[in-house]
């Protein structure tokens, strides 16, 4: 596909961008953390919202649950094994309109050794604004979820009641910040 001359390449900006997760915990309530070392690229048209090309690397090692001994048993070969894998990448290849106006943008996500396509759903983008250093930045906000089965990932416990300490499914939040140099 050939992308649009109003196309811009946008930096993900480390500092100001997240990626948060939630996945219910002993069934009863949810279990929030966020990876906060996350790079890429986004090429971004406004006019044609389908030409959207999205490039991250996530550091995995970058999680946090808010609670340290939780952080080091996801980090741990039960769960992450951030020694091992060291870092969960997505890399668009395609993306289409959905409802609401929505972009869905499908890609590969590579983690924990294993590559499987997932569509994430863009919610929100922002009108593009100057910052005090004379960058140009968007915002997006994009939601999805995986199966943590389908990236290997069974690090699990019944429960007395039939239940699991942990959903199969987990939810996605990236709320980046973009930025190109001004021209």
């Amino acid at each position: 596909m050939t992308v649009s001359p109003t196309s811009f390449t946008y930096n993900i900006d480390p500092v100001a961008s997240s990626v948060r997760f939630a996945i219910r915990h002993f069934m009863i309530a949810w279990s929030r953390g966020e990876f906060s070392e996350v790079n890429g690229t986004v090429t971004w048209n406004e006019a044609v919202p389908t030409e959207t090309r999205v490039t991250a690397v996530i550091n995995s090692d970058s999680i946090t649950t808010g609670h340290a001994q939780r952080d080091e048993h996801v980090k741990s070969p039960d769960i992450l094994d951030t020694a091992k894998y060291p870092v969960i990448k997505f890399a668009s290849t395609s993306a289409h309109m959905g409802l609401n106006d929505n972009i869905l943008v499908e890609g590969d996500l590579t983690f924990h050794g294993i590559t499987k396509r997932v569509e994430l759903t863009v919610h929100e983008t922002s009108s593009e604004v100057k910052d005090p250093w004379g960058n140009l930045r968007v915002g997006a906000t994009a939601t999805g979820t995986i199966k943590r089965s389908d990236f290997g990932v069974h690090f699990n416990s019944t429960l007395e009641n039939g239940g699991l300490v942990l959903s199969d499914d987990v939810e996605l939040t990236l709320d980046l910040q973009l930025i190109r140099k001004a021209e």
